[in-house]
């Protein structure tokens, strides 16, 4: 079936369409249903809201998506209110593209990212967010390959990647430490940094991204250079004791800055 079969068969927006049409105003995300619904919302004369997770320009470039994605996104964004994370990338972005941009962080369910106690065991689980695939993310499988054989001896690898809501969570849960590398292709990079830490686990995080409100690195969380990634896993394997210390207080960080309470604050508060 063509794209524009599919397109027309797809009830996300054609539902959404159905669902929002007696609304003066409402949040989309920025997804391809999402941006067209969003046109659709604007067109009609009504008010809309963007909420940016994420950007196009790190998603393979393709003429569908440049056409079903990036143009109604952009059309949007220059008629709306954009909420973005606080991601230095997103924010850009978002202030380039939309009428006007107001930061509102990422919260977190801290019932369903929460510290789960492991079973004792002899080795290392580590965790590195994916995907890594040859044509989606050829740097990232680059050097995914050359990094495992400097990863000392007891150490798992676990791909973080194709994963469902909850095998994701329990994977996150199982892990003694993950590792979110940004030159990785990851859709919001950002997210899976506070999952982790809310998840109570050391995260390990590359300069390129800014750090969590109110964390230090050392203390709650790792952000290093991409040459350092292996030297701040070698640290954690040999101390466990640092390792548990830096996951407790990874927790507190996201208790006190990333809660569903004080998200929905900002949000409220950017629309008086």
């Amino acid at each position: 079936m063509s794209f524009f079969g599919k397109l027309i068969k797809s009830p996300k927006w054609l539902w959404g369409i159905f669902r929002i049409r007696n609304y003066d105003r409402i949040v989309l995300y920025s997804s391809s249903s999402g941006s067209l619904l969003a046109c659709f919302f604007i067109i009609t004369g009504r008010k809309c809201i963007i909420h940016q997770g994420s950007i196009p320009e790190e998603r393979p470039w393709s003429l569908r998506r440049y056409l079903f994605f990036d143009l109604p996104l952009r059309f949007a964004l220059k008629r709306s209110m954009c909420w973005y994370n606080d991601d230095p990338l997103v924010e850009t972005y978002a202030k380039k593209y939309s009428k006007k941009a107001i930061e509102v962080r990422n919260s977190i369910d801290l019932q369903r990212f929460r510290p789960k106690e492991k079973e004792s065991r002899d080795y290392f689980e580590l965790g590195i967010v994916g995907p890594f695939d040859p044509v989606y993310n050829k740097p990232g499988l680059e050097w995914l390959e050359k990094s495992r054989n400097h990863f000392l001896i007891g150490t798992r690898i676990r791909i973080i990647e194709d994963l469902n809501d909850l095998e994701y969570v329990n994977a996150l849960q199982s892990l003694d430490a993950l590792i979110v590398p940004r030159f990785v292709r990851t859709l919001c990079p950002q997210s899976k940094v506070l999952e982790g830490m809310a998840c109570g686990i050391p995260v390990i995080q590359t300069k390129l991204s800014t750090p969590p409100q109110g964390s230090q690195s050392g203390r709650d969380i790792f952000i290093v250079e991409k040459e350092g990634l292996i030297g701040a896993v070698t640290l954690l394997y040999q101390d466990r004791e640092l390792c548990r210390r830096i996951g407790a207080r990874a927790r507190i960080v996201i208790e006190e800055n990333y809660s569903n309470q004080i998200s929905k604050k900002a949000m409220l508060d950017s629309l008086s």
